[in-house]
């Protein structure tokens, strides 16, 4: 038996530790950072803004964005992938409304003036929804046990509760307006499914799976089904009955039937629903939405079913696609269209074919394969109308992941708009401008024959944010504004409503937060301030912070924001925190393309590094670290990229005088933890090291990870050297390793670490190991955020200063 096939036979092995071998921390409470830090995190946020242009009313939120332990602590039902909290049935959230207030902003030349809603105080509120002409919206309360639907006119302002409890957000989390703005389609808990019993602990058969003999390739997915018993609570959690609510009436008319409704969408008529369904038989080795499921249309009056597609196992090898209807949507053109994609080249990447997809229409009464009306070169991937025949599509190159942006006009001239590299930043085409139309529907903004892009603006030589005009039937683009201000970072949302004589933009520098106004686009006069944003942390914006540029030795251009404390002066070297996120990129022209600006506000938020500058710390964030090559053969050279990348970041912050080489720690999170184990383990120019929620073990990911391709057996090589977990040994420098006990991520499972810290403890390595309770893949409670940087602190204090 070769070396090789030794290592991988012992890491698939269970490691069974020693009895007492850990030594714990038997801290009774949370801790807590210094007392500066804890009181920065503590303060209010700015208020968060949505403008009603329909209404001329402008909505302002109180957002918190922690979630109070009690919270986290309830039950969450996690069967297949899914995650809903079990009583409430509503989805974990990260933030949520405490308070609500609505001006009216139709007099440009009056100050504005809010008025509070009259809503219960401390309670939680979210996910507001507008009907199409503005008059109403709904939004919904969280409490533990149920979902409360409220009803606000925006003009009276009135509330009322519509719904407390009975509503289910596990697979939708919106109610949808129909085109009367007076009903909506929402989702309620079935009356005719019953929670399974618990199962006798005596098991009445095994659990049983079996391989067809095809090829697949299956990401390390968490929460899988893993018995019978998990499929009947799976179906328990995840079922719904669509409803129509009256919400002037409060009448409720269940149509349909009650099941695993995985999405629906409404006619452009209100006539139609769009269902799709989620049926058995249920995988134990994918997901949920990867499940067999069937499309259908069910027709509202007369309770009608339409059978459109039934769409087997998605156990499909990377990159590929299913055969049959795909994609399906409606026309929001057509009072009953359909809009699908199809495979022409049977779902195969690799198979050399002149067009990859076609787009079809289907129309009632949905027979069929309905009318083609566009072939796409590559794998299609989205597409937005601008009138009934008008549209623009996007699809991307397998290969390279190059996307291209078309345009196809009423004569059926087809134009390329736009081509985008992997990675890309630098001149990009900008987002076209969409609105809701009074039937609800998206499409593209149309103004004398024109469409509009908004766009950063972003360059090699600068950044200016612009509004661009293109001519539907020549293609031509005129440039309506462009944005210079040197002083600020300029952001344009989006034009006033439909006007596009006026833009709504935010305006943000190093010193004043993002502040919200309307202008004048000819003349780039403010016409209406909408916020007044003050700056709440003033301890970090008098931080020092500046953009540096450096070079790799291979002459790829990088990039990193630098922070240093208030007072530093040069005289002396201060210790580094480096954090950074690897990156693939095709060629080095993109890896070197940068977003870094100076004139951003920075309010952090939760344990950011940015923290450790107030403790005399240098703290280099979102360090440049590209990983240039194929898709294919990213990987073979990650490790000397990567080494490459932190070198060059060091050795130029050692040139300038600035970091003390010996004191620099490396800290990263998720596919930044995977680096920050390999840096450790592969080089010797870190103290010390931080990782979070990471994947240390490239064999419990046996089917790719980030962008690799290639399979464990296909490139086992690649993946062995890529695994930190087994150079432990090659480790000598301090560990800080934190990883949520809930981590939901593909292949981010607590496991990861718990494993590697056992390797640590075993190899007699410097580690200590904290592990948030509760916590999914990003921290939400305030106690997780104070504790990660209590921790910092510490290692930092132990092992570094």
């Amino acid at each position: 038996m070769n070396r090789t096939a030794v290592i991988v036979i012992a890491i698939l092995l269970v490691y069974v530790p020693i009895a007492n071998a850990f030594a714990t921390d038997n801290s009774p409470t949370w801790q807590q950072p210094s007392h500066t830090l804890t009181d920065i995190l503590n303060r209010p946020n700015a208020p968060n803004i949505s403008i009603m242009s329909k209404q001329n009313k402008l909505l302002s939120r109180r957002v918190e964005h922690f979630t109070p332990l009690e919270w986290l602590a309830l039950e969450v039902a996690r069967y297949g992938e899914i995650e809903i909290y079990a009583e409430s049935r509503s989805k974990p959230r990260a933030s949520y409304f405490s308070e609500i207030s609505i001006a009216d902003i139709s007099d440009f030349d009056t100050s504005i003036s809010y008025q509070r809603l009259n809503l219960p105080p401390n309670s939680a509120f979210g996910g507001e929804m507008y009907s199409h002409n503005q008059e109403a919206f709904l939004m919904f309360e969280y409490r533990s046990d149920k979902m409360v639907l409220w009803h606000v006119d925006t003009a009276t302002l009135e509330t009322k509760i519509l719904m407390e409890g009975g509503l289910t957000q596990t697979m939708g989390n919106e109610a949808i307006w129909l085109p009367d703005n007076e009903s909506v389609l929402i989702n309620l808990i079935p009356d005719d499914i019953e929670k399974p019993e618990k199962a006798s602990p005596v098991p009445t058969a095994p659990v049983v799976q079996e391989t067809t003999g095809n090829t697949s390739n299956i990401r390390t997915f968490p929460n899988l089904l893993r018995n019978q018993e998990e499929e009947k609570l799976f179906e328990y959690y995840a079922s719904s009955q669509l409803a129509i609510l009256n919400t002037k009436t409060g009448q409720v008319q269940k149509i349909s039937k009650s099941g695993v409704i995985q999405s629906r969408s409404l006619s452009p008529d209100g006539r139609f629903v769009l269902i799709r369904e989620i049926v058995p038989p249920y995988s134990y080795s994918l997901p949920y939405f990867y499940f067999p499921a069937k499309s259908y249309v069910y027709e509202i009056a007369t309770a009608k079913v339409f059978e459109l597609a039934n769409h087997p196992t998605r156990d499909l090898k990377v990159g590929w696609v299913p055969t049959g209807k795909r994609s399906i949507q409606w026309h929001p053109f057509e009072q009953s269209t359909l809009v699908y994609a199809t495979a022409l080249d049977g779902g195969n990447p690799d198979k050399k074919v002149t067009y990859r997809d076609e787009l079809r229409a289907l129309s009632f009464p949905f027979r069929g394969e309905g009318k083609s009306f566009c072939k796409t070169e590559n794998r299609f991937t989205g597409i937005y109308f601008i009138d009934k025949d008008s549209y623009i599509y996007y699809d991307r190159v397998w290969e390279n992941e190059d996307e291209y942006t078309y345009i196809v006009n009423k004569k059926g001239k087809k134009h390329l708009l736009h081509k985008e590299g992997r990675g890309q930043v630098y001149d990009l085409l900008g987002s076209a401008v969409s609105y809701p139309m009074p039937n609800g529907q998206d499409a593209l903004l149309v103004i004398d024959e024109s469409i509009y892009f908004i766009g950063d603006g972003l360059t090699e030589t600068g950044r200016k944010p612009f509004i661009d005009k293109l001519s539907l039937d020549a293609f031509e683009k005129e440039r309506l504004i462009e944005l210079d201000d040197p002083d600020f970072y300029i952001n344009i949302q989006n034009f006033y409503g439909k006007d596009t004589s006026k833009a709504v933009i935010s305006k943000q520098n190093k010193y004043t937060p993002p502040n919200t106004s309307i202008i004048d686009i000819a003349t780039k006069n403010t016409l209406l301030q909408l916020t007044e944003n003050k700056d709440m942390v003033p301890e970090i914006t008098n931080l020092q912070r500046r953009v540096i540029r450096y070079e790799r030795e291979d002459g790829v251009q990088l990039s990193g924001v630098l922070y240093l404390p208030q007072n530093y002066d040069g005289t002396k070297r201060l210790p580094l925190l480096m954090s950074a996120y690897p990156r693939e990129f095709a060629d080095s022209s993109i890896a070197s393309q940068s977003r870094h600006t100076e004139n951003r506000y920075v309010r952090p938020f939760g344990s950011q590094n940015i923290y450790m500058c107030l403790d005399d710390i240098a703290v280099l964030e979102n360090a440049s670290f590209p990983v240039i090559g194929t898709l294919e053969d990213v990987n073979k050279t990650y490790l000397e990229q990567t080494i490459s990348n932190a070198k060059a970041a060091i050795d130029y912050l050692d040139s300038q005088g600035i970091i003390d080489p010996d004191k620099v720690v490396i800290q990263g999170y998720s596919y930044g933890a995977f680096m920050v184990l390999n840096l450790l383990a592969h080089c010797d120019l870190f103290a010390g090291g931080i990782a979070q929620n990471g994947a240390y073990n490239r064999t419990l990911t046996p089917f790719g990870f980030q962008s690799e391709r290639r399979t464990l057996w296909e490139a086992r090589e690649d993946y062995l050297r890529l695994s930190p977990f087994l150079f432990v040994n090659q480790i000598e420098k301090p560990l800080l390793l934190i990883h949520s006990m809930a981590d939901q991520n593909t292949g981010t499972f607590p496991l990861q670490s718990r494993r590697l810290f056992e390797a640590m403890l075993g190899n007699g390595k410097v580690c200590r190991f904290v592990q948030l309770p509760l916590e999914g893949h990003h921290y939400r409670a305030k106690e997780s955020h104070l504790q990660v940087l209590s921790e910092f602190e510490a290692f930092f204090t132990k092992y570094i200063k």
